[in-house]
């Protein structure tokens, strides 16, 4: 079960990553400098760049021809990269993410399980000398989400220090969509590590199956598209702000215990895509403008609505991989955040 799990991590990290960047509005994203002379949107350009590189990587790995792979010489890889990529705004920078990820997983699953952990040697060039390295492509796999994470914690750390109100900025609609994304990607990554046969039985949410979730997921991502319809002023019947999450919670776990697991799990995909297609209709002048309706939303705006929406998923993927005993660092095990637990 090696590549599963190495795709759930990747999901994890990457989705923690694009969360980390929510609450920085554009001008933070392309103009600030984090990391030397970085931005951030430099910094996850340089997350799509290795995604690229090691989706190449892969299959000269299994061709015994890394050494024309790029590998071999990373810190020139690195140097040339900002100016590669200079003049891209984020909506790009987004969409090569996307392009590069998907690449990188096709190159994955086209490698056979058996062959993952054999060892590959390459030429490495370290300090200005060339030397030799070696690595499986399970070990390319790690430094791919390894480098994610320690991107998540440069970024981070340089929040902190900026000392940034949590939520003060809402930020680009594209990463926005993108976090709703890898948020996605995320739990259904996790997901796939239950068996099949285990779907409706083992327990990933307390006393709730996988099946129980999936529906959990189904009905909050409704009741986010009707607080949606509501802020914008649209006519919305029988909604109501929950003040008892956990009353509300009980009545859609009672109402959906005869659902089949297809059932729930299309009602969960259908009911997300649905959240995630109203905001790419959505201009970014509506997804940042304060609420002043007279219905009693807690959200300050659109895009704060969706940011809770993000969290949610992200939320019920680590607890499901806390309750699946996953053997992966803490931070992955729980979530927190001005939504979250």
């Amino acid at each position: 079960m090696e590549k599963p799990l190495l795709i759930a991590r990747l999901a994890a990290d990457r989705a923690r990553l694009l969360h980390a960047c929510l609450g920085l509005n554009e001008q933070m994203l392309t103009q600030r400098l984090v990391l030397g002379d970085w931005t951030i949107l430099n910094m996850l350009a340089g997350a799509g760049e290795y995604d690229a590189l090691y989706a190449n990587v892969i299959p000269q790995a299994l061709n015994g021809q890394l050494k024309d792979s790029g590998i071999h010489d990373l810190a020139a890889h690195d140097f040339t990269l900002r100016d590669r990529f200079a003049g891209w705004d984020v909506a790009r920078v987004m969409q090569y993410l996307d392009e590069s990820r998907a690449a990188l997983l096709s190159a994955l699953e086209a490698a056979p399980e058996s062959v993952l952990s054999v060892t590959h040697h390459f030429p490495w060039v370290g300090g200005f000398k060339e030397r030799r390295g070696q690595g499986s492509i399970s070990t390319f796999i790690k430094w791919r989400f390894l480098h994610d994470n320690s991107t998540r914690e440069d970024l981070e750390r340089w929040r902190r220090a900026q000392d940034l109100a949590e939520t003060a900025f809402p930020g680009p609609k594209a990463l926005l969509i993108a976090a709703l994304e890898t948020a996605e990607a995320d739990f259904w990554a996790t997901a796939a590590l239950v068996l099949e046969a285990e779907r409706e039985t083992r327990k990933v949410c307390g006393i709730w199956s996988l099946k129980d979730a999936v529906g959990h997921l189904a009905d909050c991502d409704d009741y986010y598209t009707q607080t949606i319809r509501v802020m914008l002023g649209e006519q919305v019947t029988d909604w109501a702000e929950v003040l008892d999450f956990d009353a509300q919670n009980e009545r859609f776990y009672l109402a959906r215990r005869t659902d089949s697991w297809e059932k729930a799990q299309a009602d969960c995909l259908r009911e997300r895509r649905q959240l995630v297609d109203r905001v790419t209709k959505l201009d970014e002048a509506a997804l940042r403008r304060p609420y002043t309706g007279s219905a009693s939303v807690s959200y300050p705006t659109l895009f704060h609505c969706y940011w809770s929406a993000v969290e949610h998923y992200l939320d019920h993927a680590a607890v499901m991989r806390r309750e699946l005993g996953l053997k992966l660092p803490a931070y992955l095990l729980k979530f927190t955040g001005p939504y979250g637990s």
